[in-house]
């Protein structure tokens, strides 16, 4: 669980500073990466 999140966590670091992404997208990719590491 923690490695899937850290995985994760990186992606999601790497697919938010690409400039193409909406607002929304980014809002959930922030909320899924929160309900992530709530679960550790």
């Amino acid at each position: 669980m923690l490695l899937a999140c850290r995985r994760t966590e990186s992606q999601y670091m790497e697919w938010i500073s690409s400039a193409h992404i909406g607002n929304d997208q980014r809002q959930l990719g922030e909320q899924k990466l929160r309900v992530c590491r709530a679960t550790l």
